[in-house]
């Protein structure tokens, strides 16, 4: 088996190099975060620099993953044990499927916690996430849950224009039901409520996550009341207006760009921008007041 793969850690897995009996919690979040996302392979043999070191009794050590597994976990998340040698060296692998009975708790000292994984770390889930993975273990999600609101007291005129611009056909009745609108007893759904012309969901907003390398960030529409059709239209420019910046390929320049700049050619202080550069368009304003700046000669 090819061990090379395994050396760095991603989302899909991480690495460890002993079984630490004493701090079980520094490995089982680790477990408890892939079967909370997607799965992922918990390697032990590898140092943090990558280096193939191996376990001094990886059958020993085999065992007891799997039975601090089994004794500090609810639910007992599907995993497998698997022993690999290279090189005289033997190592340990953890594979854990992404779970279906969400969310998986570890239970150490007195405290329940459970984890999920975000880029190549596996951090604490918040009460949001928690709910996330309570309507995940439940196969459901929040915009399948009935609401307070009757679909009798709601008109849907703009969704059926929509539907019938998009499909050439009819939105009837019974499309309601199937499309999970509507709930038993005549409820409208969290999704039906946002769809409605008038949504008692007031001040709903998009949210996008942004990487920049270990970095997240959040970028938010404004809240808007008007259709949800129309809100999701500006998907794509908001996604475009906060992308993060690139450099340029090899070879080209950005547009307007300043002459270089002598000592002494400068009136006063550039007045530069008060948030953070984060685009091209932000590069070509402050070229501008650069520009202003400059005394031509």
């Amino acid at each position: 088996m090819d061990m090379s793969k395994y050396i760095g850690e991603a989302t899909a897995y991480d690495k460890k190099l002993m079984l630490e009996r004493k701090e079980p919690l520094s490995w089982l979040k680790s477990i408890s975060a892939f079967a909370n996302t997607f799965g992922g392979v918990l390697l032990y043999g590898v140092d943090n620099d990558g280096n193939l070191v191996g376990l001094e009794n990886a059958e020993r050590d085999a065992e007891d993953i799997s039975e601090m597994i089994k004794c500090l976990m609810d639910p007992v998340p599907d995993f497998t044990l698997s022993l690999h040698e290279e090189d005289g060296r033997k190592f340990v692998m953890v594979s854990v499927n992404a779970g279906t009975e969400t969310p998986y708790y570890v239970f150490i000292k007195g405290h329940r916690d459970a984890y999920i994984r975000i880029g190549n770390e596996s951090v604490k889930a918040n009460s949001i996430d928690l709910k996330r993975l309570v309507l995940k273990g439940e196969k459901r999600s929040w915009d399948s849950l009935p609401s307070s609101h009757k679909r009798a007291n709601f008109a849907f005129e703009t969704l059926r224009a929509e539907y019938f611009s998009r499909t050439k056909l009819e939105f009837v009745e019974s499309d309601f039901d199937s499309f999970g609108l509507v709930e038993g007893g005549g409820l409208l759904t969290n999704a039906g409520a946002l769809l409605a012309d008038k949504s008692p969901i007031r001040h709903s907003r998009v949210f996008c996550t942004r990487w920049n390398g270990l970095t997240k960030s959040n970028v938010e529409s404004r809240a808007n009341r008007t259709h949800k059709t129309r809100h999701l239209e500006r998907i794509p420019r908001l996604a475009r207006r906060n992308r993060p910046l690139r450099p340029l390929p090899r070879g080209k320049r950005l547009p307007r760009r300043p002459p270089p700049i002598r000592r002494g050619t400068f009136r006063r202080p550039i007045p530069l921008p008060s948030r953070p550069i984060r685009n091209r368009r932000d590069i070509e304003c402050l070229n501008r007041l650069i520009y202003a700046a400059i005394v031509r000669k």
